[in-house]
């Protein structure tokens, strides 16, 4: 009450207090707002324009329906009146756009359009600039109706850019009013070019003023240039708009060419990677004006800025057409080595697009979404892939090379899931086109598909299951390897395996005749209106999606909409994906005694590993005869050399430094190596259960490093995949290595680095470590203690328990330092008040792979009397245990 008695005081202090007490403690829904209104009416109304500007402060501020609608007239007549000095009116104009922004029904354009038209004849450039928001303000919201301002507004900027009529107060750093020139070009850009010959000719005069007036910024201020550039991409973002003058549209794409070079500031290639966009949509020859500057483009893909490399991307899809695709896919695929993961999603979105939309051939389509796979299949949906086997079903000519391009690269021991699943549907379907050809017979394919039935997962191995039961009907010399694979997974835990199995083994059992009838080759896919994919012009990326129900294990869906097509409403949908039965829920327990006894302290005794289940005995020798096979190659993807995988057994001497190794295994950069020839250092990143470590070689030597290779060691659980590097490294320079690598599921063994190499004229050969273990693939998580006690029940035993007893060479056993190491190593959650020994800690968090998230639990209890803490891992995969068991004794002595 105090604050409204201010407000009514004559004494300029007192009201402002007032007006500030109002506008701090009062909001548009305040009880007290009516009691005020009275005070703001008779302040706006007075001669003061000290009390008018206070008052149209606090109605800017306060707002409210009530409030505006009382006052709301008064405020007009404040902004039309001859007699309101500029700086009311200047607050005016923007009280009115505040309350307008709110209530849009205060103000509109029939009587209002003839009055701001008359607005703009003030000489004040302060009063303009307010004057002119206001105006942009109404015009966004509906333009129609403010047509007879464009006339005043052009006016208005011929007076600023052409007779350079104004005062010096306004010019900042020798550009006269920015922000009043930008707000007039973005009033025109609501509207065509002006039918008037005379104010179109003014016009272009000076949209072409302003875009030759960038060569005058050259070795001026920062702050010169960022308003010269500000009116400059308005001015270019209203030509786009006009669209109807090819010589300044030529004007603003040779600008835009320049800024989009590596010279030019962050903020101004992206804005010009943007409008480069814009004006490619316009015509045809605004988009073969665009494609010259293509090289350059493809060069800010490698720029440092994420948002420049987002963009560019986008601006290189948006300029493909029949006659650059194989080239700008083929940049494309060179990227998605390198791209960032946020990307990638879009990333091979955007070149399965491209493919299918320009593909010349469906040979080059088949190959370009196989390469897609081999880089980066995590990414790639289950939508792209349906749309592969569509494309090959309904197409006799592509048939026989998809089927032996597709059974070359499931040979690979690296092969994604994604390329698995492509390879068991093609190969069910049109295995039998290459069946003659050496080294593709029907047995070849079985085992090929066979090798990765282990680490696939359920939807994949029920897809495979199918697979099987069609090679019976082409190939019955397979039937007995088949039945043998049924009977296996005929007690599976899953219930979709175990269904198929036991089906598909009784077809198996059955008639010739029944067997033919039910696995016929797949009819082709009805086609849909634009499927074809040379014949739409659609260019626009749609967003992705991905589906909410889960794959067809069986068939892909009758009929996928082309990639090109994809929208949310359009998403592919298809059958239930296969569930596995839920454990029944334990029973509720006391958590007191949970915590008395959770950890099994006083049982030291371990049981006995358990025998490997029958219907897994096959999968475990048929891997153990895989691993012994010749060392694979990666295919050559890019045309480049193919990179060998090492096997495991490579008889390579290790240098690895047990400190450096410590270091490396525990941060994300660092020295992996160093002799007096070589220095071998690193910098990597990993998410989501994937990863990419970059190798730097530095050869400190005098004598060039010739005949180098490298290669790596990989595993079923962890793949690695090199990218080519030179076969010389000139002395004193630098080489770079790109590994990328994904954890399929928990792996003990770490990838190793065989390196081989001659300096002055003797041979080196050693390996190192690299710097890829388990932890690098774990994630936090928050859980509750009684989650906590479940988990640690339910993986009490082991293979799935382990521990071991560490004495630290410092003797830390404090709980923060413990702590720290657990959180910022191993990458797991520290729980709070959750074990009843304060001296000990818990841990939880998650395993990411390609197969999902595994539980990782962690206990250490500590013994200060001793200098001694036993560390305690669980998980529900026992090689998470175990590779972690292996690893703590590493990072924490």
């Amino acid at each position: 009450m105090e604050a409204l008695n201010l407000l009514s005081s004559q004494k300029f202090q007192e009201k402002v207090m007032g007006y500030l007490a109002m506008t701090v403690l009062l909001h548009e829904n305040h009880e007290m707002l009516p009691l005020i209104i009275q005070s703001l009416q008779n302040d706006l109304q007075s001669r003061n324009e000290f009390h008018q500007c206070l008052a149209l402060t606090a109605i800017s501020n306060i707002g409210g329906k009530e409030m505006s609608e009382s006052l709301a007239p008064i405020v007009q007549k404040l902004l039309v009146s001859k007699s309101t000095k500029a700086a009311t009116k200047k607050k005016a104009a923007v009280c009115l756009l505040r309350l307008f922004r709110k209530y849009p029904e205060l103000l509109t354009a029939d009587p209002w359009a003839e009055r701001i038209s008359t607005l703009l004849d003030e000489p004040d450039m302060g009063l303009l600039t307010s004057i002119v928001s206001l105006l942009l303000g109404l015009a966004a919201a509906d333009p129609k109706g403010y047509e007879p301002c464009q006339k005043k507004v052009i006016w208005l900027l011929t007076k600023i850019i052409i007779n350079k009529d104004y005062t010096k107060d306004y010019l900042y750093y020798n550009i006269a009013n920015p922000w009043l020139q930008v707000k007039l070009l973005r009033f025109l850009s609501f509207y065509a070019a002006p039918t008037d010959s005379t104010l179109r000719t003014r016009l272009y005069e000076i949209l072409k003023k302003i875009l030759g007036s960038v060569d005058v910024a050259k070795g001026q201020t920062v702050n010169h240039k960022n308003a010269l550039n500000a009116v400059l991409f308005e001015a270019i973002d209203l030509v786009m708009q006009l669209d109807d003058d090819r010589e300044t549209i030529r004007s603003a794409l040779g600008l835009l060419g320049r800024f989009i070079s590596a010279k030019e500031h962050s903020n101004i290639r992206y804005l010009a990677l943007e409008a480069l966009g814009h004006i490619g949509t316009l015509d045809s020859e605004s988009s073969a004006l665009v494609k010259r500057h293509q090289d350059t483009v493809i060069l800010a893909l490698r720029d440092p800025d994420i948002s420049i490399r987002k963009r560019a991307l986008d601006l290189l899809y948006g300029m493909c057409d029949k006659n650059n695709a194989k080239g700008i896919v083929s940049e494309m695929l060179s990227y998605l080595l390198t791209a960032d993961f946020q990307i990638r999603d879009e990333l091979v979105l955007k070149i399965a697009i491209l493919a299918e939309k320009f593909a010349a051939n469906y040979s080059w389509y088949v190959d370009v979404i196989l390469q897609l796979i081999a880089l980066a299949g995590d990414f790639v949906s289950d939508d792209i892939w349906y749309r592969v086997v569509q494309i090959v079903t309904n197409h006799e000519d592509v048939q026989k090379y998809a089927a032996q391009t597709i059974f070359q690269a499931v040979q690979q021991k690296t092969a994604h899931e994604t390329a698995v699943k492509v390879g068991a549907y093609i190969l069910g379907e049109f295995g039998h086109l290459i069946s003659e050809t050496p080294g593709s017979g029907p047995k070849d394919q079985f085992d090929a598909l066979f090798d990765k039935y282990a680490s696939a997962s359920l939807a994949t191995r029920a897809l495979m299951l199918t697979t099987y039961v069609k090679f019976v009907n082409l190939y019955p010399e397979l039937t007995q390897h088949v039945r043998s694979v049924f009977q296996q997974n005929q007690t599976s835990f899953d219930a979709e395996i175990q269904q198929r199995s036991c089906e598909y083994l009784r077809l198996t059992l059955g008639s010739e005749e029944l067997l033919q009838t039910v696995w016929d080759v797949m009819p082709a896919f009805p086609e849909r209106p634009g499927l074809r994919m040379a014949d739409s012009d659609s260019t626009a990326t749609p967003k992705r999606e991905r589906s909410s129900t889960g794959g067809n294990t069986s068939t892909p869906p009758a009929s996928p909409p082309p990639l090109h097509n994809v929208t949310p409403a359009a998403t592919v949908s298809v059958t239930p994906s296969v569930t596995a039965t839920s454990p029944a829920p334990p029973p509720k327990s006391n958590h007191m005694k949970d915590l008395e006894d959770i950890f099994a302290i006083g049982n030291e005794g371990t049981a006995a590993q358990p025998a490997l289940a029958p219907s897994n005995v096959m999968t475990a020798n048929h891997n153990a005869v895989a691993m012994q096979a010749a060392v694979p190659v990666h295919q050559d993807l890019m045309g480049l050399n193919p990179i060998p995988v090492a096997s495991q057994g490579a008889n390579y001497p290790s240098r690895s430094n047990p400190d450096l190794t410590k270091k490396c295994f525990s941060n994300a950069e660092g020295l992996l190596y160093q002799d007096e020839f070589l220095q071998i250092g690193f910098k990597s990143e990993f998410s989501k259960g994937m990863g990419r470590v970059m190798l730097y070689y530095g050869n400190v030597s005098s004598h060039d490093l010739q005949n180098i290779t490298a290669t790596v060691t990989s595993s079923p659980n962890v793949v690695v995949n090199p990218a080519p590097m030179a076969s010389v490294l000139p002395s004193k320079n630098q080489g770079q290595q790109m590994v990328m690598v994904t954890a399929v599921s928990g792996f003990a063994e770490t990838p190793h680095l065989q390196l081989s190499f001659q300096a002055g004229g003797v041979q080196h050969q050693f390996s190192l470590a690299l710097p890829v273990v388990l932890t690098k693939f774990t994630e936090p998580t928050g859980i509750s203690g009684p989650q906590f006690f479940q988990a640690w029940r339910e993986t009490e035993n082991p293979p799935l328990s382990d521990s071991v007893i560490l004495k630290p060479a410092s003797g830390n056993l404090s709980v923060p330092y413990l702590s720290d190491i657990i959180a910022r190593v191993f990458h797991l959650s520290v729980l709070q008040n959750v074990d009843p020994n304060g001296n000990n800690i818990v841990a939880a968090g998650n395993l990411v792979s390609s197969k999902g998230a595994d539980p990782v639990l962690l206990r250490i209890e500590t013994n200060p009397q001793a200098g001694m803490y036993r560390v305690t891992f669980r998980s529900t995969d026992p090689q998470i245990t175990s590779g972690l068991k292996d690893l703590v004794s590493q990072l924490l002595v």
